[in-house]
């Protein structure tokens, strides 16, 4: 397993900010979301080109990028936002990427349905483009919960839709993180890594959350890929210092299972 860091994590910096802090904190991966990307002053480039010399700038990886979330309540706002979302991909693409990083509308307004419909909207154009989708869970929104989940991988049955495990999103929701990794291993593609009490988030190693026991787990599994670290702290300063903790107390983890 690899170690990567979300620019999320300083959701109110630009992006050369979050990226400094992130370098600063001895990362070497990063992943982006869309709303900071298209947050960014472009003027007549491609964004993907923009995104390239701003990680070329820092030496980092691309480990990930989460796109806009598919929000549509109907088939008239599912057709708008889906040339959107093919934008995006592109640029996914572009920057080589082989998956994009998905979230669901509101669960207080979009059905289980209509969300599987437009996942398999997407996924038809994931599909050209031969692109993946990491379907992620999070708090209140329409994929919160494991039957969130059970339901969708029934109705929508295609070989480019993954599952994102984020632990802290899970926890958030009152729902161990690991029921993912022992219901649905098998289509686990990413896992975000936080700690939290409640739903506030402290260093690793502080919290409820049995941070060891979820990479063993990811580890008996088979599971190699991205340990995002996923925190949202509103100082630069703070940033460093706690995501330079959550990686040294993740490289530990990692080093005893070696």
């Amino acid at each position: 397993m690899r170690l990567s860091c979300s620019t999320q994590c300083l959701p109110d910096e630009p992006l050369d900010q979050a990226f400094s802090a992130i370098r600063e904190a001895g990362y070497e991966a990063v992943e982006l979301s869309w709303w900071q990307v298209e947050s960014e002053a472009y003027a007549d480039r491609c964004p993907a080109n923009v995104l390239q010399d701003i990680l070329g700038k820092y030496g980092f990886t691309l480990s990930g990028l989460t796109i806009r979330e598919i929000a549509a309540t109907s088939p008239e706002e599912l057709r708008e936002e889906l040339s959107s979302l093919h934008d995006m991909m592109q640029t996914a693409k572009a920057l080589g990427l082989e998956a994009v990083n998905l979230l669901g509308g509101d669960r207080r307004h979009q059905s289980l349905e209509m969300f599987a419909v437009a996942l398999e909207a997407l996924l038809a154009i994931a599909d050209e483009m031969q692109l993946n989708i990491q379907l992620s869970n999070s708090y209140a929104s329409r994929v919160e919960q494991i039957e969130d989940l059970r339901y969708v991988m029934q109705a929508v049955d295609h070989p480019r839709l993954f599952l994102l495990n984020n632990t802290g999103q899970f926890h958030s929701a009152a729902v161990n993180p690991r029921y993912l990794l022992t219901e649905f291993a098998n289509r686990l593609a990413l896992a975000h890594i936080t700690d939290q009490v409640g739903k506030r988030a402290v260093p690793i190693g502080r919290g409820e959350m049995n941070v060891a026991a979820i990479v063993e787990h990811l580890a008996k599994i088979g599971y190699d890929g991205w340990l995002v670290v996923d925190q949202e702290f509103a100082d630069y300063t703070e940033a460093v210092n706690i995501l330079t903790a959550n990686r040294l107390a993740l490289e530990s983890i990692l080093n005893a299972l070696q």
